[in-house]
């Protein structure tokens, strides 16, 4: 099978990698991921186990790269889609990166050791997951709901860890691409081009999808949450800005100071999203919502406070930001 084949040659990499750094030393910093970038793309486009072919998540994110064989099973045998979120966050990452690795292509003089670190640890997860996804298609020819059901929750497991793992990749390019590449350098000015706004834009709408990955995945850990204001807030939010990210046109004519206030309001933005990630690395809501008494620890209510100004309500700022970009940026 190719995934099979994935698995061994993924597995290689890995240990070829290692050996290269301990004969070597750590050649990271030099060396331009792209190839590798394409490579493991590549390898997971013809993973007809772990992928459907051109399939739509949750959001109408069209993608190559939509789990496949994420399905439960009722006492009956029928099968349900898993959870929806989780397919929509490994869709869109892997999108981004796979439209925006290619910026990498004949690169040199700079420092790629993040990249090149991001790469190898989602090289190693690939194959974990793919062997999930594998115990899957045996789980199925099984009659015993109980035991397909158990491999569902090692295979969404490993699907929180590689969401994880491929924002970790998406947002790492997104930064080398700005701050190191410059791509987004003319912007504001009367030299910006449409490919740098769309570069810009997009880039911010993953930054804005990673804030709400934090939330849905991580703190609430893949779990619906009844009657909380910071998870709710959060998918309308993620609704909000998948509706920009597939259904939405850029404005014909985004003249330089459009732009410049994009930049000006996106810096805010991430000043306010370094604090919000103090507080949801500190507050979780799956206790809050078992015990409202967490809220009086430490400073524990200050955090959940901050939540609330960045995910709640029509005044938070990631709503504001949105309306910003659905009024000013997009035709919608």
């Amino acid at each position: 099978m190719k995934s099979k084949f994935l698995v061994i040659c993924l597995s290689l990499l890995v240990v070829f990698s290692g050996l290269t750094l301990v004969a070597c030393g750590d050649d990271s910093a030099s060396e331009n991921p792209y190839l590798g970038y394409q490579q493991t793309l590549q390898a997971m486009e013809t993973n007809s186990s772990l992928f459907k072919e051109d399939a739509t998540s949750y959001g109408g994110v069209e993608s190559k790269f939509c789990l496949n064989n994420f399905y439960t099973k009722n006492l009956a045998g029928v099968k349900t889609e898993g959870n929806r979120y989780i397919i929509f966050f490994v869709a869109y990452g892997l999108n981004y990166i796979d439209k925006y690795y290619t910026y990498l292509s004949g690169l040199t003089g700079y420092n790629f050791s993040s990249l090149n670190n991001s790469l190898d640890e989602l090289n190693s997860i690939l194959v974990s997951i793919d062997r999930a996804s594998e115990n899957m298609i045996i789980a199925d020819n099984s009659s015993n709901v109980s035991v397909y059901n158990s491999y569902y929750i090692t295979y969404e497991a490993q699907a929180k860890t590689f969401i994880n793992s491929i924002f970790n990749n998406a947002v790492s390019l997104a930064d080398f691409l700005i701050e190191e590449r410059e791509l987004a350098k003319e912007l504001g000015t009367y030299n910006q081009t449409f490919s740098q706004i769309t570069f810009y834009v997009e880039t911010q709408i993953l930054y804005a999808i990673d804030d709400a990955m934090e939330i849905i995945i991580n703190n609430a850990q893949g779990q619906a949450l009844a009657s909380n204001d910071v998870y709710d807030g959060t998918v309308r939010l993620l609704t909000n800005f998948s509706n920009l990210a597939v259904s939405g046109s850029f404005i014909t004519s985004l003249d330089a100071d459009t732009m410049a206030e994009t930049i000006k309001l996106s810096n805010h933005l991430a000043n306010e999203r370094e604090t919000t990630a103090k507080a949801y690395q500190n507050v979780s809501l799956i206790s809050y919502v078992e015990d409202e008494n967490i809220l009086s620890q430490g400073n524990s209510l200050a955090y959940y406070r901050q939540l609330q100004k960045y995910y709640v309500d029509n005044n938070s700022y990631l709503y504001q930001y949105y309306l910003y970009l659905a009024n000013n940026i997009y035709e919608i």
